[in-house]
């Protein structure tokens, strides 16, 4: 069913329009001069489309797809067996790429650059620097950190993209349209409360709507409106905010501290890692103007502290 609610083709990616717009035209002018597409960085928070723009640029190309989990490559003899078996073309992803340790990156820069990879051969009392030539092929690189990607890492992506939050309208698309393949008979309002539960996260959208599915099947409902939707929250423990648990805690805890917050104060104070609150919770919280930042720290905003009553928390 996952596959069913991908798109197949870049005319049916909903939302990124400058992104996809331009992929098109740097997609056929590669093929057009007989040539791969040059490698590209895609960067943003999770969930907003980077694998599967990855996908399909391969697809664009009929080349063959591989993905590579950076946080998994522990030596470069592990990229080296990943690239000495590359064929012309191929399209191959490095997710999280800025986990990638030092002596991994290095590795990678005549890769990327010269389609080159460099080995030493150790002899006993020498070593021999041999260069293996590889095919023309297209690398992507994927992050959520951008800002952990070294310069010299970036600049050996020629294309580089942010994906950008999706408006409340697109991920309505979305909805609209992953609920008509699983045919989902859904009203606005119902799309307008799915919306925010999601976090206007693509990903998210297409989680729910298969549990919806589900209840649909088993609560044999001819609409999802409304009330339906929020028999469906109350069952799972969602709520119409899209916050789940550490972001109610984040909430409550600017409220009880009634004075700004640095970020390091308020992972404590929550329980959680400070990178986890700046790159998981912070963004969306900030984006719904539940939290805002002042020159003294993070402070909970009037929406927020409504938000704060409605829940109990």
């Amino acid at each position: 069913m996952s596959e069913t609610l991908n798109p197949m083709h870049l005319d049916e990616f909903i939302g990124q329009k400058q992104i996809v717009d331009n992929l098109k035209i740097f997609i056929e002018s590669a093929k057009k001069r007989h040539t791969v597409l040059d490698h590209v960085l895609f960067y943003g928070d999770s969930g907003l489309g980077k694998t599967t723009l990855s996908r399909l640029i391969a697809d664009s190309f009929d080349a063959t797809f591989k993905i590579i989990n950076a946080a998994t490559v522990e030596s470069s003899a592990s990229l080296a067996h990943v690239f000495a078996c590359v064929e012309p073309g191929d399209v191959i992803l490095i997710d999280e790429i800025h986990q990638l340790n030092p002596r991994c990156e290095e590795f990678l820069y005549p890769i990327l650059q010269d389609y080159r990879m460099d080995f030493l051969i150790q002899y006993a009392t020498s070593g021999k620097m041999v260069n293996l030539k590889l095919p023309p092929f297209t690398c992507i690189g994927a992050t959520t950190a951008i800002s952990q990607c070294s310069k010299p890492l970036r600049e050996r992506f020629p294309i580089q993209f942010p994906l950008k939050p999706y408006t409340e309208e697109e991920i309505k698309a979305i909805i609209s349209h992953h609920a008509d393949i699983l045919k989902l008979n859904m009203d606005e309002k119902a799309k307008t409360i799915l919306a925010s539960v999601c976090r206007y996260v693509p990903r998210r959208v297409n989680s729910h709507l298969r549990r919806l599915h589900d209840y649909q099947i088993v609560l044999d409902a001819s609409c999802i409106d409304e009330s339906f939707m929020m028999k469906y929250l109350g069952a799972n423990e969602l709520n119409i905010y899209g916050l789940d648990h550490v972001d109610q805690r984040i909430i409550k805890a600017l409220i009880h501290a009634d004075r700004p917050l640095g970020a390091a104060t308020l992972a404590s104070v929550c329980g959680i890692d400070e990178n986890e609150l700046i790159r998981l919770h912070e963004p969306y919280l900030l984006q719904q103007q539940l939290i805002r930042y002042t020159h003294q720290g993070r402070i909970v905003s009037e929406k927020g502290k409504a938000v704060f009553q409605s829940l109990s928390l």
